[in-house]
C-alpha cells in the first residue's frame, strides 16, 4: 500500500516539470498596450489665425481624446510608429479629420473653417436671461447686423420702420411720437443694451441720439411685457443691442 502511494506521489511531482526540450511561452502583450507618445499643437482659425479655445481632438479607434486651452493650445497622445486619425471639433466651426504620419514632429497647427449653418439666435428681452429665440415663452423677433448693414439704412427710424410691421412714427416739432396697435409711446418701451432710453415717460423720442453704425442687433418683444418691464410695456419692448 504504502509503495502505491510512492507511485502516485512520483507521478503528481513530474505533472509539475517541464519536459525535456520544452520551453516555456512568455505570456501574450495586448494589442492596446501599444507605446504611445504625445504630439502638442494649437488649433487656429482659418481667416484670423487666432487660437480656438476650448476646441475638442479625439483620436479615432482609440476612444480617448483632449480639449485645447483658453488659446487653442493642446497635447494629443497617439501610437508610436504608426499613422493617427484626428478629428477635430469646435462649435461655430466645420468638424475637420487628418491624418498623422507615424514619425510627425514638431507643433501641428490644425485650421478651421467657420461653419455656414446659423445657431440658433440668443435673446435677453424676452425672460431678462439668456435663452434662444425657441425657448422664449413670447413671440421675440431678432433683427441681426447682417441685416442692418446689407439695407444700409440711414437712420433708426428706418431701421424700425422696415424691420418691424405694424410700428408707425409720427414725427412733430419735440420729437417722434410710435404707435403700435393704436398704443402710443405711453405703452411702448424702447431701451438700449437692456437699459431704459432716457426720455421722458410717455413723451417724444429723439431717435437721433442713436445712430445704425454700431447696431450688432435689434431685439422685438412684441406683445405685453408688464410682468418684466412694466406698464410702460404694455404694447412693446424695443431693445437696441450695440
Amino acid at each position: 500500500m504504502k509503495k502505491f502511494l510512492w507511485v502516485i506521489g512520483g507521478v503528481l511531482m513530474l505533472w509539475g516539470i517541464p519536459l525535456s526540450g520544452q520551453q516555456s511561452v512568455a505570456p501574450e502583450i495586448p494589442e492596446s498596450a501599444v507605446r504611445m507618445t504625445k504630439v502638442s499643437g494649437q488649433v487656429v482659425d482659418e481667416n484670423t489665425g487666432d487660437g480656438i479655445p476650448l476646441a475638442t481632438i479625439s483620436v479615432t479607434g482609440l476612444g480617448w481624446g483632449t480639449v485645447c486651452d483658453m488659446k487653442g493650445y493642446f497635447k494629443v497622445e497617439v501610437p508610436v510608429n504608426q499613422p493617427a486619425e484626428l478629428t477635430v471639433r469646435s462649435v461655430g466651426y466645420e468638424t475637420k479629420t487628418l491624418v498623422l504620419e507615424s514619425d510627425v514632429t514638431g507643433n501641428l497647427v490644425v485650421r478651421l473653417k467657420k461653419s455656414l449653418l446659423n445657431l440658433d439666435e440668443v435673446t435677453v428681452t424676452g425672460t431678462r436671461t439668456e435663452k434662444t429665440v425657441a425657448e422664449t415663452p413670447v413671440m421675440t423677433r431678432i433683427v441681426p447686423s447682417e441685416v442692418l448693414q446689407r439695407n444700409d439704412f440711414e437712420s433708426m427710424i428706418d431701421v424700425l420702420e422696415y424691420n418691424i410691421p405694424g410700428l408707425r412714427f409720427n414725427t412733430d416739432p419735440r420729437g417722434n411720437n410710435i404707435q403700435v396697435q393704436g398704443l402710443e409711446n405711453s405703452y411702448i418701451l424702447i431701451l438700449v443694451d437692456g437699459e431704459r432710453l432716457s426720455t421722458t415717460p410717455g413723451g417724444p423720442i429723439d431717435f437721433d441720439r442713436l445712430t445704425t453704425a454700431n447696431i450688432k442687433k435689434i431685439e422685438v418683444l412684441k406683445g405685453a411685457a408688464s410682468a418684466l418691464y412694466g406698464s410702460s410695456a404694455m404694447g412693446m419692448v424695443i431693445n437696441i443691442i450695440t
